[in-house]
């Protein structure tokens, strides 16, 4: 009877610590480069493909425990965007330095097999343009994102991450204009991301 109720507290204090020892507080901060940006608008008689490449950097904070994790994700950005406007058959090119940020909340999973996956939605996104004479004109929206992350290499989780934002308002920042105006349909930016990472999961 001794021996049993003996196996029985070890066992219990065994699954106590385990649980502890697999949660805590995830600081995860990353650093990566946006590979592949593109996107596209259809306006009345006018076709505006985007296409931009930079750098990324933020940080996933949350919580995890038995190998599922959960937060919030915020991230920053900077990059060139290329622009074909076509009306008419007739394209022209423009380029212009963007900054932006997203934010949102993100759950997921640590696989057994040095690998890691999440999904994030981001419910607060701006893109803003930070040069020539379009400075100040930005676009607000909201996004989706998946991602998976190799954790075999020690401290370090090197990731593919792929986003897919929408931007449903479009801020006209000049001083004669200084309008917000709701794109509807194809007039909506919609955006493909796929972004390379290297995090540092802190677990504490």
């Amino acid at each position: 009877m001794f021996l049993k109720k003996s196996f029985v507290v070890m066992l219990l204090s065994f699954l106590f610590y385990s649980q502890q020892a697999l949660s805590g507080i995830l600081i995860e901060p990353y650093l990566g480069f946006r590979a592949i940006g593109d996107g596209e608008r259809i306006t009345t008689g006018t076709t505006i493909d985007y296409s931009y490449q930079g750098p990324v950097y933020g940080a996933r904070v949350g919580y995890q425990t038995l190998g599922f994790m959960f937060g919030l994700d915020y991230s920053r950005s900077t990059f060139n965007l290329k622009s074909d406007t076509t009306m008419a058959g007739v394209t022209v090119k423009s380029e212009n330095d963007y900054s932006g940020y997203q934010f949102g909340a993100f759950v997921g999973y640590n696989l057994p097999i040095l690998l890691r996956a999440w999904a994030g939605y981001y419910f607060d996104s701006k893109y803003e343009d930070k040069d020539g004479s379009n400075t100040g004109d930005n676009y607000t929206g909201k996004g989706m994102a998946l991602g998976v992350g190799f954790t075999g290499l020690p401290f370090v989780s090197l990731n593919l991450e792929i986003r897919r934002m929408t931007f449903d308002e479009f801020e006209d920042a000049s001083l004669l204009t200084n309008r917000t105006t709701t794109l509807n349909g194809d007039n909506r930016l919609r955006s493909n991301e796929i972004i390379l990472s290297v995090s540092v999961p802190f677990d504490i």
